[in-house]
Protein backbone atom coordinates (compact mmCIF):
# COMPACT_ATOMS: atom_id res chain seq x y z
CA UNK A 1 0.00 0.00 0.00
CA UNK A 2 1.36 3.39 -1.14
CA UNK A 3 1.81 6.70 1.55
CA UNK A 4 -0.59 8.42 -0.55
CA UNK A 5 -3.65 5.32 0.19
CA UNK A 6 -2.27 5.16 3.67
CA UNK A 7 -2.75 8.94 4.01
CA UNK A 8 -6.18 8.83 2.75
CA UNK A 9 -7.39 5.43 4.50
CA UNK A 10 -6.37 7.17 7.75
CA UNK A 11 -8.03 10.84 6.85
CA UNK A 12 -11.06 8.50 6.02
CA UNK A 13 -11.53 6.78 9.45
CA UNK A 14 -10.85 10.57 11.42
CA UNK A 15 -13.74 11.52 9.18
CA UNK A 16 -15.94 8.52 10.02
CA UNK A 17 -15.36 9.26 13.75
CA UNK A 18 -18.11 11.42 15.54
CA UNK A 19 -16.91 14.71 16.80
CA UNK A 20 -16.56 14.77 20.64
CA UNK A 21 -19.04 17.26 21.97
CA UNK A 22 -16.95 20.86 23.32
CA UNK A 23 -17.04 20.67 26.97
CA UNK A 24 -19.19 23.19 28.56
CA UNK A 25 -16.39 26.24 29.66
CA UNK A 26 -15.84 26.54 33.40
CA UNK A 27 -16.59 29.96 34.75
CA UNK A 28 -14.37 32.42 35.12
CA UNK A 29 -13.86 34.28 38.07
CA UNK A 30 -15.57 37.22 36.21
CA UNK A 31 -18.37 35.34 35.51
CA UNK A 32 -19.01 34.54 38.90
CA UNK A 33 -18.92 38.35 40.57
CA UNK A 34 -21.06 39.26 37.34
CA UNK A 35 -23.62 36.57 38.03
CA UNK A 36 -22.97 37.82 42.19
CA UNK A 37 -23.65 41.29 41.42
CA UNK A 38 -26.77 40.71 39.55
CA UNK A 39 -28.40 38.19 42.01
CA UNK A 40 -27.69 41.59 44.48
CA UNK A 41 -29.41 43.59 42.40
CA UNK A 42 -32.72 41.40 41.27
CA UNK A 43 -32.79 41.01 45.61
CA UNK A 44 -32.46 44.68 45.65
CA UNK A 45 -35.11 45.03 43.70
CA UNK A 46 -37.55 42.66 45.10
CA UNK A 47 -37.40 43.87 48.47
CA UNK A 48 -38.19 47.75 47.28
CA UNK A 49 -40.55 46.60 44.48
CA UNK A 50 -42.59 44.64 47.08
CA UNK A 51 -42.11 47.07 49.72
CA UNK A 52 -42.71 50.34 48.05
CA UNK A 53 -43.40 49.38 44.41
CA UNK A 54 -41.80 49.61 41.51
CA UNK A 55 -42.97 52.97 40.05
CA UNK A 56 -42.19 54.58 43.28
CA UNK A 57 -38.63 53.19 43.81
CA UNK A 58 -36.06 55.39 42.21
CA UNK A 59 -32.72 53.82 40.66
CA UNK A 60 -30.62 55.47 43.39
CA UNK A 61 -32.52 53.86 45.93
CA UNK A 62 -32.42 50.36 44.47
CA UNK A 63 -28.94 50.54 43.92
CA UNK A 64 -28.04 51.76 47.18
CA UNK A 65 -29.96 49.73 48.49
CA UNK A 66 -28.16 46.62 46.70
CA UNK A 67 -24.76 48.98 47.65
CA UNK A 68 -23.37 49.08 44.46
CA UNK A 69 -23.51 52.49 41.79
CA UNK A 70 -25.41 53.27 38.62
CA UNK A 71 -22.63 52.31 36.46
CA UNK A 72 -22.88 48.55 37.98
CA UNK A 73 -26.37 48.61 37.03
CA UNK A 74 -25.77 49.87 33.68
CA UNK A 75 -23.41 47.54 33.00
CA UNK A 76 -25.79 44.24 33.64
CA UNK A 77 -29.45 45.85 32.74
CA UNK A 78 -30.29 48.52 30.25
CA UNK A 79 -33.30 49.69 32.49
CA UNK A 80 -35.45 48.90 35.70
CA UNK A 81 -37.71 47.24 33.20
CA UNK A 82 -35.30 44.86 32.75
CA UNK A 83 -34.75 44.18 35.89
CA UNK A 84 -38.20 43.82 36.57
CA UNK A 85 -38.66 41.27 33.73
CA UNK A 86 -35.96 39.18 35.30
CA UNK A 87 -38.09 38.99 38.26
CA UNK A 88 -41.16 37.69 36.59
CA UNK A 89 -39.54 35.63 34.20
CA UNK A 90 -37.23 34.13 37.09
CA UNK A 91 -40.26 33.40 38.98
CA UNK A 92 -42.37 32.09 36.24
CA UNK A 93 -40.02 29.83 34.72
CA UNK A 94 -39.51 28.17 38.01
CA UNK A 95 -43.40 27.60 38.59
CA UNK A 96 -44.36 26.23 35.25
CA UNK A 97 -41.63 23.35 35.86
CA UNK A 98 -42.56 22.84 39.55
CA UNK A 99 -46.52 22.88 38.62
CA UNK A 100 -46.60 20.28 35.68
CA UNK A 101 -43.67 18.30 37.65
CA UNK A 102 -46.75 18.11 40.20
CA UNK A 103 -49.43 17.25 38.29
CA UNK A 104 -47.59 15.02 36.71
CA UNK A 105 -47.03 12.89 39.66
CA UNK A 106 -50.96 12.16 40.26
CA UNK A 107 -53.36 9.97 38.99
CA UNK A 108 -57.09 12.03 39.04
CA UNK A 109 -57.45 15.44 38.00
CA UNK A 110 -58.73 15.94 41.57
CA UNK A 111 -55.24 14.76 43.06
CA UNK A 112 -53.52 16.88 39.89
CA UNK A 113 -55.48 20.52 40.98
CA UNK A 114 -54.57 19.40 45.13
CA UNK A 115 -50.87 19.02 44.10
CA UNK A 116 -51.02 21.88 41.68
CA UNK A 117 -52.67 24.27 44.84
CA UNK A 118 -49.52 22.61 47.19
CA UNK A 119 -47.13 23.88 44.74
CA UNK A 120 -48.47 27.50 44.14
CA UNK A 121 -48.50 27.76 48.11
CA UNK A 122 -44.60 26.37 48.64
CA UNK A 123 -44.03 29.06 45.60
CA UNK A 124 -45.73 31.74 48.23
CA UNK A 125 -44.33 30.22 51.46
CA UNK A 126 -40.97 30.54 49.55
CA UNK A 127 -40.81 33.28 47.55
CA UNK A 128 -43.27 35.72 48.96
CA UNK A 129 -41.98 38.93 48.34
CA UNK A 130 -41.27 37.96 44.45
CA UNK A 131 -44.42 36.56 44.39
CA UNK A 132 -46.11 40.10 45.30
CA UNK A 133 -43.73 41.92 42.43
CA UNK A 134 -45.20 39.23 39.98
CA UNK A 135 -48.85 39.93 40.61
CA UNK A 136 -48.79 43.11 41.33
CA UNK A 137 -46.03 44.95 39.18
CA UNK A 138 -47.70 43.22 35.97
CA UNK A 139 -49.26 46.52 34.61
CA UNK A 140 -45.89 48.61 34.46
CA UNK A 141 -44.63 46.10 31.75
CA UNK A 142 -44.56 48.25 28.12
CA UNK A 143 -46.68 47.20 25.54
CA UNK A 144 -44.11 45.04 23.78
CA UNK A 145 -42.76 43.62 27.52
CA UNK A 146 -46.17 42.62 27.78
CA UNK A 147 -47.18 40.58 25.34
CA UNK A 148 -43.69 38.30 26.07
CA UNK A 149 -45.00 38.38 29.88
CA UNK A 150 -48.37 37.13 28.90
CA UNK A 151 -46.68 34.20 26.95
CA UNK A 152 -45.81 32.87 29.85
CA UNK A 153 -48.65 33.76 32.44
CA UNK A 154 -50.93 31.95 29.99
CA UNK A 155 -48.29 28.42 30.17
CA UNK A 156 -48.95 28.42 33.98
CA UNK A 157 -52.48 28.98 33.92
CA UNK A 158 -52.92 26.55 31.56
CA UNK A 159 -51.75 23.95 33.63
CA UNK A 160 -55.17 24.79 36.03
CA UNK A 161 -57.31 24.86 32.93
CA UNK A 162 -56.23 21.74 31.75
CA UNK A 163 -56.94 19.57 34.65
CA UNK A 164 -60.15 21.15 35.19
CA UNK A 165 -61.33 20.25 31.48
CA UNK A 166 -59.76 17.00 32.04
CA UNK A 167 -62.02 16.52 35.09
CA UNK A 168 -65.13 17.47 33.27
CA UNK A 169 -64.17 15.46 30.30
CA UNK A 170 -63.76 12.41 32.90
CA UNK A 171 -67.14 12.88 34.64
CA UNK A 172 -65.56 13.86 37.60
CA UNK A 173 -65.83 17.38 38.17
CA UNK A 174 -69.17 19.30 37.41
CA UNK A 175 -69.60 21.27 34.01
CA UNK A 176 -68.28 24.89 33.79
CA UNK A 177 -66.10 27.21 31.48
CA UNK A 178 -62.29 25.83 32.92
CA UNK A 179 -60.71 28.70 32.24
CA UNK A 180 -63.02 31.02 34.37
CA UNK A 181 -62.84 28.32 36.61
CA UNK A 182 -59.00 28.06 36.74
CA UNK A 183 -58.82 31.67 37.22
CA UNK A 184 -60.75 31.65 40.24
CA UNK A 185 -58.78 28.66 41.82
CA UNK A 186 -55.49 30.21 40.87
CA UNK A 187 -57.04 33.76 42.27
CA UNK A 188 -57.43 32.99 45.32
CA UNK A 189 -54.34 30.81 45.83
CA UNK A 190 -52.11 34.14 44.91
CA UNK A 191 -53.99 36.31 47.14
CA UNK A 192 -52.63 34.36 49.73
CA UNK A 193 -48.99 36.80 49.04
CA UNK A 194 -51.34 39.72 50.93
CA UNK A 195 -51.94 37.62 54.50
CA UNK A 196 -49.88 34.94 54.57
CA UNK A 197 -47.57 34.80 57.69
CA UNK A 198 -45.56 31.17 59.06
CA UNK A 199 -47.34 31.39 62.32
CA UNK A 200 -50.97 30.60 60.21
CA UNK A 201 -49.50 26.96 59.68
CA UNK A 202 -47.83 24.68 57.24
CA UNK A 203 -48.24 26.05 53.52
CA UNK A 204 -49.40 22.42 52.81
CA UNK A 205 -52.44 22.65 55.49
CA UNK A 206 -53.74 25.91 54.03
CA UNK A 207 -53.35 24.34 50.58
CA UNK A 208 -55.02 21.44 51.21
CA UNK A 209 -57.92 23.52 53.18
CA UNK A 210 -58.31 25.43 50.05
CA UNK A 211 -58.24 22.31 47.74
CA UNK A 212 -61.18 20.83 50.30
CA UNK A 213 -63.29 24.40 49.01
CA UNK A 214 -62.70 24.10 45.98
CA UNK A 215 -63.48 20.20 45.14
CA UNK A 216 -66.34 20.56 47.41
CA UNK A 217 -67.44 22.45 44.90
CA UNK A 218 -66.37 20.60 41.35
CA UNK A 219 -66.66 16.93 41.99
CA UNK A 220 -70.33 15.22 41.46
Amino acid sequence: MSRGQTRAGTASRAADKPDKPDKPAKPTANDEMSARTRRVLVDAAIKLFSAVGYAETSLQELVTEAGLTKGAFYHHYRSKEEILLEIHDNFIDEQIERAQAAVSQCGTPADSLRALIRSEMRAISEHQDAVTVFLRERRAFSPDTWKEVRSKRDQLESVGERLVEQGIADGQFHDGDPQLIAYGILGMVHWAHEWYRPRLGPTDKIADTFSDMVLDGLLK
